[in-house]
């Protein structure tokens, strides 16, 4: 890597580290398997104990390969993943991931979206369960239910006068 790629890299993560959300990191090269990472990467992902100093990119895409097999996640419609992250405290996390393959490298973005995430869990429980009683309402009952015999339609199956 030349000298002024060196100097746009460090300026562009001297304003990542300025952000008030939390950002990390990394590129992939394929010319020379180089490996470059932002200094809390890893942390992000619940893996301070690595460090991408003694990995080839194609280390680095297997663990990322491994990283996704193992730790749970869900895809949003736009690609990108998010990660529960269990970091060391107990404390759950979560973590968005994009990347962007490119003919000579790949790039990927990895937010902290924990305070999105638990809001959304918060409204969607408020939505779906009953203050008092901690059930389903009827709204969700319905919809659960629904996609239960949906997923499972040899479930259906009844032959009790219930049924009919």
């Amino acid at each position: 890597m030349n000298q002024d790629m060196l100097t746009i890299s460090t300026k562009f993560l001297r304003i990542m580290e300025m952000a008030s959300v939390e950002l990390g990191g990394f590129e992939v090269r394929s010319e020379n398997e180089s490996v470059y990472v932002t200094d809390n990467f890893f942390s992000m992902l619940g893996k301070k104990e690595l460090s991408e100093k003694s990995m080839t990119g194609k280390d680095f895409m297997e663990f990322l390969d491994s990283y996704n097999k193992s730790c749970h996640h869900t895809v949003r419609g736009d690609g990108s993943r998010v990660y529960s992250v269990i970091h060391n405290s107990g404390e759950i996390r979560y973590v968005r991931m994009e990347i962007k393959t490119e003919p000579d490298r790949q790039i990927g973005l990895v937010e902290d979206v924990t305070k999105v995430t638990r809001e959304r869990m918060n409204i969607e429980h408020e939505r779906d369960y009953d203050t008092l009683t901690g059930l389903y309402n009827r709204r969700a009952f319905q919809r659960e239910s629904e996609k239960l015999f949906r997923e499972h339609p040899e479930k259906h199956n009844c032959e009790s006068s219930f049924c009919s």
